[in-house]
């Protein structure tokens, strides 16, 4: 079928053509040439197969005895930041500590 002798007619309306564009995929190469690659998310699948690789890498990195400076980084995607928040280092806690720490924040019951 020739798209553009067929543009505009019964067999290939406007509207039909519209419907058609909207329906494609965020990843299309139709839809980023209209719309910019700006804000685009990657499909599930991807998403799926990113975190597997991680996993594999991070448990082959483990298995290694690998060191916390070798660790690897997760594959970066679209849309995600890379930023990493450290909230402490539980190595530097006593267990004793841990426990008075936890039973501190512990609900008392009412009296």
């Amino acid at each position: 079928m020739n798209l553009w002798r067929t543009l505009g007619t019964e067999d290939l309306s406007w509207e039909r053509l519209g419907r058609f564009l909207r329906q494609l995929p965020a990843d299309a190469a139709t839809w980023r040439s209209v719309n910019g690659t700006e804000g685009t998310t990657w499909t599930l699948d991807r998403q799926l197969a990113a975190a597997t690789i991680d996993a594999l890498r991070i448990a082959n990195w483990q298995r290694g005895g690998g060191k916390k400076k070798d660790r690897p980084k997760p594959i970066s995607r679209p849309g995600v930041g890379t930023d990493t928040v450290t909230t402490g280092d539980a190595s530097q806690v006593t267990q004793a500590q841990a426990r008075r720490l936890l039973d501190a924040r512990k609900p008392r019951p009412p009296i």
